[in-house]
């Protein structure tokens, strides 16, 4: 079972972003998975799909086990900073494709410098990093 996990992984390296001897990072494989979420948050908001941000974060804590003391999907973004989730969007976006183009609530609110819970209290932004890292 390992070895055809292994294997796996490898065969899906190229659509990571990494080349032959690169190692895949968490933070990329973080960042590709989180923030396509956050993007689709965003689009559900402009689209009509939810009535608020809230309706998101509470959807998130109930059914995908965000922690509820610190919110779901757009309380994270809010936490890493609107600007810099936009940015690291664009930069996905540039190498892999339109679907990580940031939604245009987000860009506007990057560029508003605003935030979806101004009344809430920011938490450090942190992640655990775990090693090793992955190579092939």
């Amino acid at each position: 079972y390992k070895k055809r996990l292994i294997a796996e992984i490898a065969d899906t390296k190229p659509e990571l972003g990494a080349s032959e001897g690169e190692a895949v990072t968490y933070d990329a494989v973080l960042d590709r998975c989180v923030l396509s979420m956050v993007n689709e948050a965003g689009k559900a908001l402009e689209e009509g799909v939810v009535a608020c941000p809230e309706d998101v974060d509470l959807a998130l804590v109930f059914a995908a086990g965000f922690a509820p003391n610190r919110g779901g999907l757009l309380s994270y973004a809010d936490n890493r900073g609107i600007s810099g989730v936009v940015t690291a969007l664009q930069d996905l976006s540039q190498r892999h494709g339109d679907r990580y183009r940031p939604s245009s609530v987000l860009q506007t609110m990057a560029k508003d410098n605003a935030r979806v819970f101004p009344e809430r209290p920011l938490f450090p932004f942190s992640e655990h990093k775990p090693e090793p890292q992955w190579q092939w």
